[in-house]
C-alpha cells in the first residue's frame, strides 16, 4: 500500500476508494476521508473530496475497510517490549512442558546480561498447560540457575523463584511483605512459588527501554492498527524512556501515561510539580496514576484470597488526595471486595462535589464485576475497564466472567484494554479481543457464557469511542469526522460484516496517524 505522492511533505492525505466505518453516528459510513494538517478535514464520496484536496497526498485503499486508529485504554507496552527483547519468553503453547521451559532458560539466559536477574515470562495457568500438572519448585530452578536471581512469572502475578531471587527479596525467613503470598511445604521449607512480587524487580535503564519500544512499536501497535495508547509504567524509567523515543522521532504512537503510585511515580510528586491529568499535546499527555487495591485474588494455585490492600478508610483517604490533585485515578481490582472498595470511595469523593467530571476507572472492572453490585457501582459514576482475551488466554478453568452483554445492558461502557504485558503476544491486538468479546471462544474451542456476547460494533465501540471517552479524548479520537485527529486503521475485511469465526483473521493492511501513512504491511 503505497500513496501516490510523497507522504513526507505534509500530514495531509486523502484516503479515497474505502469502506469507511466513522464510528460517528452523524455519518456511519463513507467512502473517502481527508486529512489537512494532520486532522480530519471532510468525510465524503471519493468523487466529492478529490476536487477538494489539491496537491494533497492520495491513498487509494482498494476498497478496503477504515476506522479510526484503534486506542489501547489500558496497555504496559514499555513492559511489553522490554519483554521481547530481553526476557526469556516460553509461553504455553508452544511450549508444553516444565522440562521444555527449562531448557529454553539455560539456552538463553544470557538475554538478560545488562540486568541482575534473570526473567522468564510464560502463560497465565502455565500449570494447567504443561504435562506435569504444576509449578516449578524452587529447587527445580536451582538446577536451571544458580548463580542469578531467577523467575518464571505464569501471567504477571503468579512467579516461581530460585534460592537466589527469594534471598534477595528477603523472602526465606519471616512473614512476606503485605500482600504478598509465599507457599511453603509441610516442612516449613518456601517453595519457590510466590504471588504479587513484580514491582519488587529492580528499573531497567531508560536507553534499554526506549530502544525497546522504538523497536517493538511496529510489531506490537502499528501492525495492530493502534494509534493511541493508554499505558501503565511501572518505574520512572519507562516514563523516560517513552519521551526520548518521541524527542528522536522514533515513537509515533500517541501515548497517555499512568504511573502505578508508589512504584512509577507518588502523590506527593505530583503534588511537589503540580502535574495534573491531561497536562501535555496530542502527541503525549500525563493521564493520572493508577493504584492497587488488591492482587490477582488468588494464592497463585487457584485457591481464592483476599489480598486487598487497604481499609475502606485507607483507600478513601488515597482516593481523596489524588483526586484533589486533578488526577484521573485508575484502580486495579480483581476480587469483589476490592472492585467495592474502589467503587466506594470514587463515590465517596463524587458526593462531596457532584458536577466534577472525574472518570475515575476500575482496571479489571468488566472482566471481574459482579452483577449484583452494578447498581452501587453505576451510583459511583466510575468506569469499567475490560480485556476480553482473558476469556481465551487464561486457563480454562479460572476464566474470568467478563460479562460484557450484561453491563452493556445496563448503561455500561466498556473501555478496551489489552493489558499486554508480554504475557499473551496476541492479546496486544484490539481486533483479537473484539473477536474474544464477540465469539466468547477459549482455547479448547468451547464458548464460555454465549450469553454475554456483544455485536462486533459494541466490540469495535470499546477500542474506539468508548475507549476515547474513557481518557477524556472523545472530542479529538475514537471518530473519523471533521475536527478529529487524523488517525485510521486499514484492514483488509469489514468485522461487522463477516461471520463472527472470521474476525480473528482479519489484518491490518495500513495504519495513519496524523495524516501519514505509519505502518502498510
Amino acid at each position: 500500500m503505497t500513496p501516490d505522492a510523497s507522504a513526507d511533505a505534509s500530514a495531509s492525505l486523502l484516503v479515497v476508494n474505502a469502506n469507511v466505518i466513522t464510528m460517528d453516528d452523524e455519518r456511519p459510513t463513507a467512502e473517502a476521508v481527508l486529512m489537512v494538517n494532520g486532522r480530519v478535514s471532510k468525510v465524503g464520496s471519493s468523487a466529492e473530496l478529490r476536487p477538494t484536496a489539491a496537491g494533497v497526498t492520495v491513498l487509494d485503499v482498494g476498497g478496503a475497510t477504515v476506522l479510526p486508529g484503534f486506542i489501547d485504554g489500558h496497555t504496559h507496552f514499555e513492559m511489553s517490549s522490554v519483554s521481547l527483547d530481553h526476557y526469556v519468553n516460553a509461553q504455553t503453547p508452544p511450549f508444553r512442558s516444565l522440562a521444555e521451559i527449562a531448557d529454553v532458560i539455560r539456552r538463553d539466559r544470557d538475554r538478560c546480561a545488562r540486568f541482575p536477574w534473570i526473567v522468564c515470562r510464560s502463560s497465565f495457568g502455565m500449570q494447567h498447560k504443561v504435562t506435569e500438572g504444576r509449578l516449578f519448585t524452587r529447587r527445580e530452578l536451582d538446577a536451571v540457575v544458580a548463580d542469578k536471581p531467577l523467575v518464571v512469572f505464569a501471567g504477571l502475578h503468579v512467579s516461581m523463584l530460585n534460592t537466589a531471587a527469594m534471598a534477595v527479596l528477603g523472602l526465606l525467613e519471616g512473614p512476606p511483605p503485605p500482600g504478598v503470598t509465599v507457599h511453603r511445604d509441610e516442612t516449613g521449607e518456601p517453595t519457590g512459588i510466590v504471588t504479587e512480587i513484580f514491582s519488587k524487580l529492580p528499573e531497567w535503564q531508560a536507553e534499554l527501554v526506549a530502544a525497546a519500544v522504538s523497536a517493538h512499536q511496529e510489531d506490537i501497535l502499528l501492525a495492530n492498527g493502534v494509534t493511541s495508547i493508554s499505558s501503565i509504567p511501572f518505574a520512572g524509567s519507562e516514563m523516560r524512556a517513552v519521551r526520548l523515543a518521541q524527542r528522536t522521532g522514533d515513537l509515533a504512537v500517541r501515548v497517555r501515561h499512568y504511573p502505578v503510585h508508589p512504584w512509577g511515580a507518588s502523590l506527593d510528586s505530583f503534588a511537589e510539580l503540580g502535574i495534573e491529568s491531561d497536562t501535555g499535546d496530542d502527541h503525549y499527555r500525563f493521564g493520572g496514576v493508577k493504584f492497587f487495591v488488591d492482587g490477582i485474588g488468588s494464592d497463585g494455585l487457584n485457591a481464592i484470597i483476599d489480598d486487598v490492600k487497604f481499609t475502606q478508610a485507607q483507600f478513601d483517604e488515597l482516593v481523596r488526595k489524588a483526586d484533589s490533585l486533578n488526577l484521573q485515578i485508575l484502580t486495579h481490582a480483581f476480587t469483589r471486595r476490592g472492585i467495592m472498595i474502589a467503587a466506594n470511595a470514587v463515590e465517596s469523593v463524587r458526593a462531596k462535589s457532584p458536577a466534577v467530571d472525574r472518570r475515575h476507572r476500575i482496571e479489571h472492572g468488566g472482566d471481574y464485576v459482579n452483577l449484583d453490585d452494578l447498581d452501587c457501582i453505576r451510583a459511583s459514576g466510575v468506569s469499567l475497564v475490560t480485556s476480553p482475551h482473558f476469556i481465551y488466554s487464561g486457563a480454562v478453568e479460572i476464566a474470568p466472567p467478563t460479562p460484557l452483554r450484561s453491563l452493556i445492558d445496563a448503561g455500561f461502557r466498556p473501555i478496551g484494554g489489552t493489558d499486554t504485558t508480554g504475557t499473551v503476544l496476541e492479546s496486544a491486538s484490539p481486533l483479537f479481543n473484539v473477536a474474544c468479546a464477540v465469539t466468547r471462544q477459549r482455547q479448547d474451542g468451547t464458548r464460555f457464557r454465549p450469553d454475554e456476547a456483544i455485536t462486533p460494533l459494541e466490540g469495535l465501540k470499546m477500542f474506539t469511542t468508548w475507549a476515547a471517552y474513557g481518557a477524556f479524548e472523545e472530542r479529538a479520537k475514537g471518530k473519523l469526522a471533521p475536527g478529529y485527529l487524523g488517525d485510521a486503521a486499514i484492514l483488509s475485511a469489514n468485522p461487522l460484516a463477516v461471520p463472527v469465526e472470521d474476525l480473528r483473521s482479519i489484518k491490518v493492511e495500513g495504519t495513519i496517524i496524523g495524516g501519514r501513512l505509519a505502518y502498510s504491511a
